[in-house]
């Protein structure tokens, strides 16, 4: 599963670190509530004597108060040995203790806890613990919910402190390996959220269970109605960022049109690439750009791509980058190496980065893209590996996978006339958006003709991300609608949120001047790449510089 992502209604003190909800939103999590206090209620802390030993596998534990025990609770199981004593005072402090055994509760009376024994062999006078530091809990949401219903519990489950939430980035029904993601991430609990639905009824269904042995700790349904549903999602701002001043600005003298954002020296600290031509320079940003490092892809090579990924899990990305020349298309992958650029692998043909793969597509002189989508690996050299699913026509950079609830997974691609469209696995069209997304800017003239007195054109689309239920695209409007040759007017990134029928569409960053070029999004920043209206800054004339630049705004972001 993708990291979760909160939604509510926000506004964003991004500057102050602050959050703030309206009051509606909160109101409406009370639905939640009693599904967050029944998971709350296996982890209350307990402290507890055992008041007697092991009786036919059974221990007593604790007299007394038993309103915060419950079946199916778990408790750790204490010795205690030698007194400490305070190192200036010298006085009893407390004693050592050390762990011995584990018990599960399997009857509660006022009088008494009866707990089935699971390890060890606890005795009269042990303690019987549950203890207060936070819970591991891997959140699994299924894809039969409705996500926004999913986030706004995990949103809850983590407002409570009681756990620390894992996310897992895998899409499975089967409970084995959700179980094994859960052992592996060191989770002592596992939390399956999914929805179910009973006559006209929908349901928010979980499934608790201990890691360590698998066994179900239980399963729980509470109601959701439609409106509260549709009341999440119609609340939601899925990308939030500001529309007013971005947090930096650079004028660039370079006509870079690409841009990509990683960690390619391991060092933890993030560098800017950009390219313009052939050739890829990386800066470290600070007030301003100081460069670092050049790749240069060849003599009259034109970069049509730029992208990162640790695909061979170094701690270092590498740097991804397609290039158009006169005898075809050829990818690139370099690494840091020693403080220097190396080439680490080279192909004729496209790459791409997909969420956390690297997709390969053959070239056609004729008609760009040939043949189908294929995974490329990394087992001590990178190689092509098994081809994706696709629609027929889908080449490699215009489509993204989301997910529907009832459906599966839909895909959402670019269609030739840049209109966005959605469809599900086999191909059927779901959705199409009512205009134009301004046109291809990167479009290029295969070699044959396949229709009379036309040449064929291929084009490479404009990058766009994507989560379960929604994707940031770019959208140009011309300056004038009669002389498109005079460039672009305005720019947006716009959210198409995905509710299983039809496309909302939002700006989120709106009318931006000029034409943006490229952006990326990287943790809670969004660099845009932009060129002016008619390529140029006016009022750098009369300061005397150059008009002629191309622009990075960086914008906060959540996600």
């Amino acid at each position: 599963m993708i990291k979760k992502v909160a939604y509510c209604l926000i506004q964003m003190l991004l500057l102050l670190g602050c959050v703030l909800a309206p009051e509606s939103a909160r109101a409406s999590d009370e639905t939640l509530q009693p599904l967050v206090d029944k998971t709350l209620s296996f982890f209350k802390p307990l402290n507890q004597r055992v008041t007697a030993a092991i009786q036919g596998n059974v221990i007593t534990v604790g007299k007394g108060t038993t309103d915060a025990v419950i079946k199916g609770m778990r408790l750790e199981i204490f010795r205690e040995g030698e007194m400490f004593y305070h190192p200036v005072t010298n006085e009893p402090v407390g004693r050592f203790e050390r762990s011995v055994g584990t018990a599960e509760v399997i009857d509660v009376t006022p009088n008494a806890i009866k707990a089935t024994v699971l390890s060890g062999k606890p005795q009269k006078s042990d303690i019987a613990r549950v203890s207060a530091s936070k819970k591991r809990l891997l959140f699994y949401q299924g894809k039969t919910i409705d996500w926004f219903v999913g986030d706004a519990y995990y949103r809850q489950l983590k407002e409570t402190g009681r756990f620390e939430l894992i996310d897992t980035s895998l899409v499975t029904d089967d409970l084995t390996t959700i179980l094994a993601e859960a052992k592996k991430s060191e989770a002592s609990v596992l939390a399956v959220v999914d929805g179910v639905k009973e006559g006209k009824t929908r349901f928010i269904r979980q499934r608790l269970f201990w890691v360590s042995d698998a066994k179900e700790i239980s399963t729980d349904k509470l109601p959701v109605s439609d409106d509260y549903s549709s009341n999440l999602r119609s609340a939601a701002d899925p990308f939030v960022t500001s529309n007013d001043a971005p947090l930096l600005t650079y004028q660039l003298s370079s006509s870079y049109d690409l841009i990509a954002v990683g960690d390619l020296d391991g060092d933890k600290e993030k560098e800017i690439l950009l390219s313009v031509g052939s050739t890829v320079k990386a800066f470290q940003p600070t007030v301003d750009l100081h460069q670092l490092w050049t790749f240069d892809t060849g003599k009259f090579h034109e970069n049509i791509y730029l992208d990162v990924i640790d695909l061979n899990k170094n701690g270092k990305d590498e740097v991804i980058v397609a290039s158009y020349a006169s005898d075809g298309v050829y990818s690139y992958i370099y690494e840091i190496k020693d403080n220097v650029p190396s080439l680490l692998w080279k192909t004729k043909g496209f790459l791409r980065v997909l969420n956390d793969r690297l997709l390969f597509q053959d070239f056609d002189p004729s008609g760009g893209f040939q043949g189908g989508v294929i995974n490329v690996i990394y087992d001590g050299n990178y190689r092509l590996d098994k081809e994706l699913l696709l629609p027929k026509g889908i080449n490699l950079y215009d489509f993204a996978f989301l997910e529907d609830q009832d459906k599966g997974q839909d895909i959402i691609f670019y269609d030739n006339d840049n209109h966005m469209v959605i469809a599900d696995y086999k191909g059927n069209p779901l959705w199409r958006s009512k205009d134009d997304f301004g046109g291809f800017i990167r479009e290029y003239k295969g070699d044959t003709t396949s229709i009379v007195g036309k040449s064929a054109l291929w084009h490479v689309a404009d990058r766009f991300h994507t989560t379960k239920h929604q994707a940031l695209v770019i959208k140009r409007r011309p300056v004038t609608t009669t002389v498109i040759s005079l460039g672009y007017g305005k720019s947006n990134i716009v959210n198409l949120l995905w509710n299983g029928s039809t496309a909302d569409e939002n700006a989120l960053i709106d009318n931006l001047s000029g034409n943006i070029l490229d952006y990326v999004i990287n943790k809670d920043r969004l660099y845009i790449l932009n060129k002016p209206i008619l390529g140029m800054v006016g009022k750098n004339i009369l300061k005397g510089e150059n008009p002629f630049v191309t622009i990075l705004s960086v914008f906060p972001f959540v996600y």
